[in-house]
């Protein structure tokens, strides 16, 4: 890892870099160059603006570069800089004090800042590290998120590590609704359509700290994890073709029906619809003596060891088997899982 005035260095050098053109840059690999291409086209293609910037990318949605509108015309890097760009940030990222608040794209939108500002101030009014760490300040919070949890039904709230499985009530539910009503002036019947989704399903609740794009990544590890752990109470009822594994709803895939068009002579052409239903229609119910049962069994001993985390690289290995038990739990097909598993390492 370098060390700090060495990233300042690095950092100060793709001042050096920008580009400075009177015409928008084009679109990198834009579906437009394929001539015969059947299917979805381009809809209407303006790169990614965001407050006059624009991030052109390529064939897989990656940035490739980025300008910004300047009185003298677009500034900003080209392709093969922005390649020079990025790997400065692979640098900053290597620290993992920062790491753990922020993710790739949070540096990069705040190293462009810094070098647009330096280029138009025609100097360098703060170091690259003393400006992120004040930008990180500033963005960075606590946030609590509620992730939806299918085919689970509880009667008590419980914690899973850091997770809390739990249920908001009609009254946690207001509560909310009259907070919004105060920020944001929305009325009864628009916050109702929006948290309706949210009063029946049992939900994953955790608290998760950084900019907002870190801290739910973070935080959507922490419940996986939770959920992996506590599917690992439940491998009998996985062989049971009645039930659904429940699963947080991000991961949850469930594609019941299918439908297709068939001929088979000129006189023969339909249109068909199937139900693929491979995973039972039973939800797991964990009523309060099961989950007496579970703390029993173990459940217990997984949550005081996922929430007293080690940084190891044993913790590390029984983090992947857990994730991995609790994934193998909720796969109907193991012949296919067999196929697809993967290493599942925490950020």
């Amino acid at each position: 890892m370098l060390k700090n005035n060495e990233i300042n260095l690095e950092v100060a050098k793709l001042i050096d870099l920008l580009d400075i053109s009177k015409e928008q840059p084009s679109q990198v690999n834009s579906l437009s160059e394929f001539k015969n291409l059947k299917g979805t086209s381009e809809i209407l293609n303006l790169g990614e603006v965001n407050n006059m910037k624009t991030y052109n990318t390529d064939g897989y949605g990656n940035r490739a570069s980025a300008f910004i509108g300047l009185e003298e015309g677009f500034v900003g890097l080209s392709t093969e800089k922005y390649k020079s760009f990025q790997n400065v940030v692979i640098k900053i990222l290597e620290d993992d004090h920062i790491n753990i608040k922020v993710d790739f794209e949070y540096i990069k939108d705040v190293l462009f800042d810094w070098i647009i500002n330096s280029y138009k101030g025609k100097r360098i009014n703060q170091e690259f590290l003393n400006y992120l760490d004040d930008r990180i300040l500033l963005d960075c919070k606590e946030y609590l998120f509620y992730f939806k949890i299918l085919a689970l039904a509880i009667e008590s709230s419980f914690f899973v590590g850091e997770v809390e499985i739990t249920h908001l009530s009609e009254d946690k539910i207001q509560t909310k609704i009259n907070r919004l009503k105060d920020l944001k002036g929305m009325d009864q019947e628009e916050l109702d359509g929006f948290f309706k989704e949210f009063k029946e399903p049992v939900l994953a609740c955790c608290k998760s700290h950084g900019v907002k794009n870190k801290a739910q990544k973070n935080a959507m590890v922490k419940v996986e994890l939770a959920i992996n752990a506590l599917k690992c109470f439940f491998i009998n009822e996985s062989l049971h073709i009645s039930y659904q594994i429940f699963d947080v709803d991000f991961n949850f895939n469930s594609t019941d029906f299918s439908s297709f068009l068939l001929e088979s002579n000129e006189k023969e052409i339909d249109f068909n619809s199937s139900l693929n239903r491979i995973r039972g229609t039973l939800p797991i119910i964990i009523d309060n003596n099961r989950l007496i049962e579970l703390e029993n069994s173990g459940l217990k001993s997984f949550s005081s060891f996922i929430k007293n985390g080690r940084s190891g690289s044993l913790y590390l290995e029984i983090i992947n088997g857990i994730n991995h038990l609790g994934e193998i739990t909720a796969t109907r097909n193991l012949y296919d899982y067999s196929g697809q598993s993967r290493p599942h390492i925490p950020e």
